[in-house]
C-alpha cells in the first residue's frame, strides 16, 4: 500500500518525538571508564548506576538527565557542574565538590553527602528525603522551598544560603548572629556577644533579627536576579 505524503510526515515527527532527548559522547563515556577523568564531558543521559568514580574529576561535565544510583563519588570533583534531573538516589558523595553545580531537579533522596562541599550550588526542586548532609557547606546555596525535614543537618553550614519558603530547616543552625572576632567583624556563624544589633559589614547583624547574605565567601559561580538563581555554564573543552 502506497502511503500518502502526508502519512510519511506524519510517521517521521513520531520518531523525532520518542527519539531519546539525552545523548551522551561515547567517546566521553569511555574516557571516564578508562581514567576516572572527564571534565567539561558530555554524559548527560549515561546510565553509571552503581558505578565506582571514587574521586572523579568531573569538573564542568554535563550530567542531566543521568542515572548515578547507588554509585561511589566519594571525594568527587564535580564543581560547576550541570546535574539537574540527575538520579543520585542512595549514592556517596562524601566529602564530595559540588561548587557552583546546578542540581535543580535532582534526585537525592538517601544520598551521602556529608561533609560535601555545596557552596553556591542551585538545588531548587530537589529531593532531599532522608540525605545527609552532615558537615556540608551549603554557604550561598540556593534552597529556596526545598523540603529538609527528614534531611540530616548536623553541623552543616548556611551562610548566606537562600532559604525562603525552605522547610524542616531548625533556626538555630541559621547564622543570624555571627561571631565577632578580635577586629570586631564576625567571624563564624555562631551567636554573638554583642546585644545591640548593629549591622555588620560582612553580612548578618550583631544581634538583630535581619539577615543579610555575606559577600566574603568565595569567588561567586552563579548570578542572581529578580528570584532568579543561574550557575555560570562552563566553557572550553573535554580536559
Amino acid at each position: 500500500m502506497k502511503l500518502k505524503p502526508y502519512s510519511l510526515a506524519t510517521l517521521f515527527l513520531s520518531v523525532c518525538l520518542t527519539a531519546p532527548a539525552l545523548a551522551a559522547n561515547p567517546d566521553h563515556v569511555r574516557q571516564l571508564q578508562t581514567t576516572n577523568t572527564c571534565r567539561r564531558c558530555d554524559l548527560s543521559g549515561t546510565d553509571l548506576k552503581n558505578a565506582n568514580l571514587v574521586g572523579a574529576d568531573l569538573l564542568g561535565a554535563n550530567l542531566v538527565g543521568a542515572n548515578l544510583e547507588n554509585a561511589n563519588l566519594s571525594g568527587a570533583n564535580l564543581s560547576s557542574s550541570n546535574l539537574a534531573g540527575v538520579n543520585f538516589r542512595s549514592t556517596n558523595l562524601s566529602r564530595a565538590n559540588l561548587t557552583g553545580a546546578n542540581l535543580v531537579g535532582a534526585n537525592l533522596s538517601n544520598t551521602n553527602l556529608s561533609e560535601a562541599d555545596l557552596k553556591y550550588t542551585n538545588l531548587v526542586n530537589v529531593n532531599l528525603d532522608g540525605t545527609k548532609l552532615s558537615g556540608a557547606d551549603l554557604s550561598a546555596a540556593n534552597l529556596a522551598g526545598v523540603d529538609l525535614s527528614t534531611a540530616e543537618l548536623t553541623g552543616a553550614k548556611v551562610l548566606g544560603a537562600n532559604l525562603v519558603g525552605a522547610l524542616g530547616l531548625s533556626l538555630p543552625l541559621l547564622p543570624i548572629n555571627p561571631t565577632l572576632g578580635s577586629d570586631s567583624e564576625p567571624t563564624t556563624g555562631e551567636s554573638s556577644p554583642n546585644p545591640v544589633g548593629s549591622p555588620s559589614r560582612r553580612g548578618g547583624t550583631r544581634g538583630g533579627s535581619e539577615y543579610q547574605p555575606p559577600t566574603d565567601i568565595g569567588r561567586p559561580t552563579r548570578t542572581e536576579g529578580a528570584g532568579t538563581y543561574q550557575t555560570t555554564p562552563p566553557t572550553g573543552k573535554p580536559e
